[in-house]
């Protein structure tokens, strides 16, 4: 889950600085948070860059994205879990919002995972 967070912040500060582009090095929970990312228009694209024998991708961040849609929702000491009962609440009560989960088939947004019935940790919301 660390991974998913670190690159969730990665991606969040650097839509707050206005950044064009930065690397990040490559990992596979990584370039599963950035595609999740450009599949909602918070970063414009990527590609696979390697220097010194090491991987890195660089970022393509939307500058015209309004960084205050991007919500981190979890903490190493307080992770909400959700069960599938729970999840329809708030996907009743929320519907103008994309919540991520972590789940046992990956990260899937809120709709996705009540589709499967399976629980997981909320990570973190796009609105």
């Amino acid at each position: 889950m660390l991974p998913y967070i670190n690159t969730f912040n990665f991606i969040k500060l650097n839509v707050i600085k206005k950044s064009k582009f930065n690397y990040i090095r490559t990992s596979k929970k990584r370039i599963i948070v950035i595609k999740l990312l450009l599949k909602y228009n918070v970063i414009t694209g990527y590609k696979f860059i390697t220097r010194n024998k090491i991987n890195f991708i660089k970022v393509y961040f939307n500058t015209n994205f309004p960084f205050f849609k991007l919500k981190n929702l979890c903490k190493l000491t307080n992770q909400r879990t959700l069960k599938h009962k729970h999840m329809l609440v708030l996907n009743n009560k929320y519907t103008d919002s994309k919540y991520i989960l972590s789940t046992s088939k990956g990260l899937l947004e809120l709709k996705e995972a009540i589709q499967l019935k399976i629980g997981g940790v909320l990570l973190f919301k796009i609105f």
